[in-house]
């Protein structure tokens, strides 16, 4: 991934769509999505759902003025053994796309991210329906508002697939 777009994801918006384990939390950090609180505040919520190993539950306990060590719990977290990073990647796709769509009228152009988006994420199928361009899906519609409709549809289907993860006991 190139990190070509950098943008602030706030946790809360994460949580209200899923609970990210633990790969995801890293992803969203080392990626610049997620900053120092937003890690605490997720880390938090695996630890009161029971899902925090003892270095995210480390996580979860900082204090503000601890938040200096968070990059080493990081490197910690990672040093456990993290597995799927291309969940990951599909986690945090769908976050970006989420968080352009829900800030599009505040964004210049929102379709030029998806773009970028869809270049730095190595191309995925899963969004191409609504990249400006790439040909629409076959039989589908052409136009903005035929983008608009498969990128409704994208987030819909994704947040279908998410719904049971963002349950915190």
């Amino acid at each position: 991934m190139s990190d070509l777009v950098k943008f602030h994801i706030p946790a809360e918006f994460v949580l209200a769509r899923v609970l990210p384990d633990s790969a995801e939390l890293v992803y969203g950090y080392e990626r610049g999505w997620l900053n120092d609180h937003d890690v605490v505040t997720i880390a938090l919520a695996l630890y009161n759902n029971g899902q925090a190993s003892e270095v995210v539950e480390e996580l979860a306990l900082l204090l503000a003025y601890e938040y200096s060590r968070i990059p080493e719990l990081i490197e910690n977290v990672k040093e456990t053994g993290l597995s799927g990073e291309g969940e990951a990647a599909d986690t945090w796709l769908f976050l970006a796309v989420a968080w352009v769509y829900e800030q599009k009228q505040d964004i210049r152009d929102p379709y030029e991210l998806v773009e970028m988006l869809y270049s730095d994420f190595g191309y995925p199928a899963a969004i191409e329906g609504f990249v400006r361009f790439m040909p629409p899906p076959r039989g589908e519609s052409v136009g903005m508002a035929a983008l608009d409709a498969r990128w409704k549809s994208y987030l819909s289907g994704e947040t279908d697939r998410f719904e049971a993860r963002r349950d915190i006991q």
